[in-house]
């Protein structure tokens, strides 16, 4: 027999377990975290990027052929980095609703 109390601390312990997994994707939009990209290649320095903030981005080759990226020293949120990085390359980025990044073209009104 299965005791009320046992499922909810069962319950509770599942929660807890996701709470960490949960949070990280809210919060590296928002949060500032500190990062040590040389100016490059923008493909290599996005990659760079999307290992230390820990998000998806999806990167064209043909998009980021020959462009560069800006140094990224410093303490940045997801987004300003990404602002940062790509900076001056006529791209920018979408956050998709799966919380992931597309690079894209900057379209001009």
């Amino acid at each position: 027999m299965i005791y009320p109390t046992t499922v909810i601390r069962i319950f509770g312990l599942l929660l807890l377990s996701l709470q960490p997994l949960y949070s990280t994707a809210i919060f590296a939009k928002s949060e500032s975290q500190f990062y040590s990209i040389d100016a490059g290649p923008l493909d290599q320095a996005l990659s760079r990027f999307g290992v230390q903030a820990g998000i998806n981005l999806a990167v064209s080759s043909t998009l980021t052929e020959g462009k560069y990226s800006n140094e990224l020293q410093g303490n940045f949120s997801t987004i300003a980095g990404l602002e940062r990085l790509s900076e001056g390359t006529g791209l920018s980025f979408q956050l998709n609703a799966n919380d992931s990044f597309k690079l894209h073209p900057t379209t001009v009104p």
